[in-house]
């Protein structure tokens, strides 16, 4: 056999790869329950509202999530139970493995599409910077969907699924990168000067980074793990994860929307509050000493002395100067 084309012996012990894949089966589930509860709030709160094509994303994501985790526990299945005892057995690929590939890199397709989308949006419909993007996803795509064809033909890890492991791993982060700096570079662009303004773009800037960097470190991960750990199932585990990362980075930037949206109704809300309160006190300035004087006195003659509340400003049944009828006295 062709030399590059041989398989090196394992030379870890089992715990060392079936270990690995018992952990990354455990997070993945676990992640996969998350990716329920943010499915079934996004059909609770925003499927009224968004178009069929967001909600059709929506519905593909999660079903590709649940196919593979029944995937993985095949998987796990024939590494745990029906090959116990079969040391060789850990370095050949069982098919619900090897077709994973095609799977996680179709839900990151569909994922950086919407992303791509928010960028073609935010950029005033730059084609071209659009375009860029969309091929590296496609191409990344490619790569995954040639890697599943390839396991799937040898059921064992040779060298040339390895070769086209690793730009698969860097092409994918390099997407995600790209994505990230680019909705960052254009909600700062965004910014108008306006102090409340800015401090929401800036929270939507601190939401895109920590939504990016949860995809690109699995696909990094897997892409050191290759390196360092090249005889171990770090690997496989980090691609347990992979798909998880984007299907909940997608969920979690379309349930965000409506926290985003109280979170601006509360801010014009205190500035509208603000107004009044400025309305009310030049008001209330603009009384004459005689008349200031009188009503000051009547007060402290009637009840104590209490400051003037932000609440009694907004909320005038709560006031009981305005109920009265009389001008507002400064405290």
């Amino acid at each position: 056999m062709d030399g590059e084309l041989e398989l090196q012996l394992p030379t870890t012990a089992p715990h060392d790869t079936v270990g690995i894949l018992f952990v990354g089966f455990a997070l993945s589930a676990v992640i996969y329950g998350v990716t329920c509860i943010q499915t079934a709030r996004y059909f609770r709160l925003y499927c009224k509202g968004d178009n069929w094509l967001l909600k059709s994303a929506v519905i593909s994501v999660w079903i590709i999530e649940t196919v593979v985790t029944c995937f993985t526990m095949h998987g796990m299945f024939y590494y745990a139970i029906q090959s116990k005892g079969d040391f060789t057995a850990l370095w050949m690929i069982p098919w619900t493995i090897s077709i994973q590939s095609a799977f996680n890199t179709l839900s990151g397709m569909i994922v950086q599409f919407f992303f791509a989308w928010r960028i073609f949006i935010l950029s005033a419909r730059n084609y071209w910077h659009t375009s860029f993007i969309c091929s590296m996803s496609v191409a990344q795509f490619a790569m995954g969907t040639s890697v599943s064809i390839l396991w799937l033909g040898t059921s064992e890890q040779n060298i040339k699924v390895l070769k086209i492991l690793v730009p698969s791993f860097a092409l994918t982060a390099a997407t995600d990168i790209v994505i990230c700096a680019s909705l960052c570079y254009y909600l700062h662009a965004r910014k108008t000067g306006i102090a409340a303004t800015n401090t929401l773009v800036n929270k939507l800037i601190v939401l895109t980074i920590n939504n990016g960097i949860f995809s690109c470190s699995m696909a990094l991960l897997a892409l050191i793990a290759l390196y360092t750990l090249p005889m171990t199932q770090l690997a496989t585990a980090c691609c347990f994860l992979y798909g998880k990362a984007y299907i909940n980075t997608f969920l979690a930037s379309l349930n965000s929307r409506l926290k985003t949206r109280r979170r601006m109704t509360n801010e014009e809300y205190e500035r509208s509050a603000g107004s009044l309160l400025c309305k009310h006190l030049a008001e209330s300035i603009s009384v004459d000493d005689q008349s200031l004087k009188e009503t000051t006195s009547l007060r402290d003659a009637q009840s104590p002395r209490t400051p003037l509340r932000f609440d009694d400003v907004i909320d005038i049944s709560r006031n009981p100067y305005i109920q009265s009828g009389s001008d507002i006295p400064m405290p």
